[in-house]
């Protein structure tokens, strides 16, 4: 029954009061729309705080402003995710911050924890070019009861990989990325730069590339394909997001393998071991002849894979309630052998156990 068109005003006032105390805003907001919503102390703290978080969001760091939408951006993978939206009131806060039109929140009626769905098979096999570190490897072994083992390579990596230090100063370090892609692209290589943001891209483009360098950006999917196809070129330079690092596939021809390969550069520090690995693994591939560069300041951590929160423990309780009580009494749906396909539409209301039964 949530109607936006009496939340939104409610929310646009709250912004434009948003440097009040709570006491005051609550007072105000409550004898304006007293018959609309019950607005409490809590509420009014909530959006105070989310409030700080929107106002700290960054267009083209954080999100993408388009066609009157707020996109946010995975910042493991560099590309927007069209039907994510933040919780608890910051993506409105958000979109009222940009003055685009706000949207309808989305709740959640049903989860399931990653590790309770992944453990209702019986058999788990994955394959991971890129697995982590060791903290990566333990939460794998001890969350899903699965053996891991190293496939050696096909064929020899033969690329260097050079350490140079960040400067401070990011002026300074965007002339060196430019000095070294001048150097490489003298030999004819080709050379991909992923940055840590689509504001970064724009940037280094207007100040160097100009319409000379390809750009993937993880926003516009058909743009970037165009440019993923030609980056392999002879002298090709593309900048990229971590969209470009991240399962890109970019062809080498004949002319480009011999002036050396690809050359990639990662300027800042990647969110973690993974999406870094996966950088680099788009330089030299199959043995082919690349080289990487990457940046480092003294203060780079890589953020560590989060075990299971305690905190959280009853509610991981319950799922795995859930999951002994679907395995007890609705076996079929682990025994139709993949052979069959149910597709039924239920009502918003259903019951746990009338969607089963149907």
């Amino acid at each position: 029954n949530f109607n936006i068109s009496k939340f939104s005003p409610i929310l646009n006032d709250f912004y434009e009061k948003r440097n009040f105390n709570e006491e005051i805003i609550l007072d105000k907001l409550k004898k304006k729309y007293k018959k609309v919503a019950n607005i409490d102390e809590d509420i009014v703290r909530q959006m105070k705080i989310s409030t700080r978080t929107a106002e700290k969001y960054e267009n083209k760091v954080d999100y993408v402003k388009e066609n009157n939408n707020i996109f946010v951006i995975d910042k493991s993978t560099g590309y927007v995710k069209e039907n994510l939206r933040w919780f608890n009131y910051i993506h409105e806060l958000v979109e009222i911050k940009e003055g685009v039109k706000v949207k309808k929140p989305i709740f959640a009626h049903s989860l399931i924890n990653q590790n309770i769905y992944f453990n209702f098979y019986v058999n788990i096999i994955g394959v991971s070019g890129t697995l982590g570190d060791l903290n990566d490897k333990e939460i794998l072994e001890k969350n899903y009861k699965v053996k891991i083992f190293r496939v050696p390579r096909d064929k020899p990596r033969i690329k260097p990989i050079y350490i140079k230090e960040r400067p401070s100063h990011t002026d300074e370090l965007f002339n060196l990325i430019y000095q070294e892609i001048q150097y490489e692209t003298g030999k004819g290589r080709p050379v991909l730069v992923i940055l840590d943001n689509p504001k970064r891209v724009d940037t280094f483009v207007d100040l160097y590339g100009k319409n000379e360098y390809g750009t993937i950006r993880g926003i516009n999917i058909k743009q970037d394909k165009e440019s993923i196809k030609i980056a392999g070129n002879l002298c090709r330079v593309t900048i990229s997001t971590q969209a470009g690092g991240r399962g890109t596939d970019i062809k080498l021809n004949k002319d480009s393998i011999n002036a050396g390969g690809l050359h990639v550069i990662i300027p800042f520090q990647m969110v973690n071991k993974r999406v870094e690995d996966q950088a680099i693994g788009r330089s030299g591939r199959q043995g082919q002849p690349g080289s990487v560069t990457i940046y480092r300041g003294i203060n780079d951590k890589y953020l560590v894979t989060p075990d299971f929160d305690p905190k959280n423990k009853e509610i991981y309780d319950l799922q795995e309630d859930f999951s002994e009580l679907i395995k007890s009494e609705y076996s079929w749906v682990f025994n139709s052998g993949g052979k069959h396909i149910y597709g039924v539409f239920y009502k918003f209301n259903s019951s746990i156990e009338d969607s089963l039964n149907r």
